[in-house]
């Protein structure tokens, strides 16, 4: 559901492509409709103020000093010379007198297969309204003639025109789309630098989102991976200093019963002492080993629980069950001479998962601790209740005054883990001499 609500909340890299795309290609087309509705106002605008000049005037002023070198009525010879001199753009009519049309020729630009096309010829016929034709009289041998000069230099201009509203509307098209694409491949040209940076270690290094497309999806989940690591390396580092501290408690807690047992054993192996003491001595030393034999226990239940990378296998439970199975453990605190008060709450048929062996070596840890370092002559107090969802288990009794000092902790971390895998936790703490331990697991 909330991978859902993201990618609702996402817009697709690809469909903010499009729409910028459509946007833009709207834009260029009411921008071209625009212009090309005001082209002719624009070649008004460029004749009133003379931008685009031709050559009529000298052309005229040819004609004048030339025609009189020829008859009229031998066209054959005068029109290709008259032709051949004006410009691609220009256009030639000669009438007689009477104003009767007797030769002319068209510009040579509409003999082009492109400019000659009707594509250009409303724009040239409506633009041919907007210029004054020259006109004038030229004196040939044979008589007076009236000649009439246009030109066509508007296609000169359309063309121009309209490659720069062309040029404008590939820019209104396609430059929003490439500042976009280069701003999100700067974007991912920042996120390499950041990456970099954290591969260099530097972790506290936040990736910056920005916007929310894919890329920014991307940006997402690298930040959580960031996180992800973070928290890995700074537990794989808490693991590493709690073992190095748990080494030395153990050894801590192997040597004192080793230098006990090698004593004794050193006592036997020497005949030293009354021999009636003998069997005492013994006894001693099968205490000691038992002592280690205990410890060398925990200590494989501790590389069990916390080396164990797969998921645990769970059962269905009840509350009733664990709450019989804390009852029996406070019988064999009683059996081995604690002072215990068991109290249970009401407890709801709830079926919950749980791996009961897992939660028996919890349940006889919490146990064990308070057999070992309890106060035997001090009431160890055990509640068992359910809070909200949570079934909550409760243990206090004072400690020994002779077994204050720190232990390993290795049953106590052992139950810590096991309560995690669950789900849960176990919280203990000393407060003077009053030791206690509460367990909290969720019915789920």
């Amino acid at each position: 559901m909330i991978k859902k609500k993201r990618n609702e909340r996402e817009r697709k890299l690809t469909q903010e492509l499009m729409l910028l795309f459509l946007t833009s290609f709207t834009v260029a087309v009411l921008a071209t409709m625009f212009f090309v509705s005001r082209r002719f106002a624009a070649y008004g605008w460029v004749l009133e103020h003379e931008i685009f000049t031709d050559s009529r005037e000298e052309y005229m002023d040819w004609l004048k000093e030339t025609a009189p070198s020829y008859r009229m009525d031998q066209p054959e010879i005068y029109m290709p010379v008259f032709e051949e001199k004006a410009d691609i753009y220009t256009w030639l009519g000669i009438y007689d007198e009477d104003g009767q049309y007797q030769e002319g020729f068209f510009p040579e630009v509409l003999d082009s297969p492109f400019w000659g096309s009707w594509v250009w010829s409303d724009s040239d016929i409506a633009a041919q309204g907007m210029e004054t034709p020259v006109e004038t009289e030229i004196e040939f041998q044979d008589g007076t003639a009236r000649v009439q000069i246009m030109s066509y230099q508007s296609l000169k201009f359309f063309s121009l025109y309209y490659l720069m509203v062309a040029a404008a509307d590939g820019m209104a098209v396609f430059l929003p789309l490439l500042i976009f694409a280069h701003r999100r491949m700067k974007y991912l040209g920042n996120l390499r630098a950041e990456i970099t940076v954290i591969g260099q270690g530097d972790m506290e290094h936040r990736v910056t989102v920005k916007g929310h497309d894919e890329i920014s999806a991307l940006a997402v989940e690298l930040d959580n991976m960031r996180l992800t690591l973070k928290n890995s390396m700074e537990n794989e580092r808490k693991v590493h200093r709690d073992n190095q501290e748990l080494i030395r408690a153990v050894s801590h807690d192997l040597r004192t019963p080793l230098t006990a047992l090698n004593g004794y054993l050193e006592i036997l192996h020497r005949k030293k002492g009354r021999a009636e003491d003998y069997p005492a001595y013994i006894q001693k030393c099968l205490e000691k080993t038992e002592e280690i034999r205990n410890l060398s226990d925990k200590m494989f239940e501790y590389a069990l629980v916390f080396e164990n990378t797969g998921e645990i296998i769970m059962q269905t439970w009840n509350p009733s069950m664990f709450a019989e199975m804390v009852k029996e453990m406070a019988e064999e605190l009683s059996v081995q001479g604690i002072p215990v008060s068991f109290s249970q709450g009401e407890l709801p048929e709830t079926v919950w998962k749980a791996n009961p062996f897992l939660i028996r070596r919890l349940i006889w840890n919490l146990g064990s601790n308070t057999e070992r370092y309890g106060d035997r002559t001090r009431t160890t107090d055990i509640q068992v209740y359910v809070e909200g969802k949570t079934l909550k288990t409760v243990m206090s009794n004072g400690m020994g005054k002779e077994k204050q000092t720190v232990g390993s902790g290795i049953g106590l971390k052992s139950a810590a883990k096991i309560a995690e895998l669950h789900g849960g936790s176990l919280l203990c703490g000393k407060t003077g001499e009053e030791f206690v331990a509460e367990l909290s697991l969720p019915l789920r």
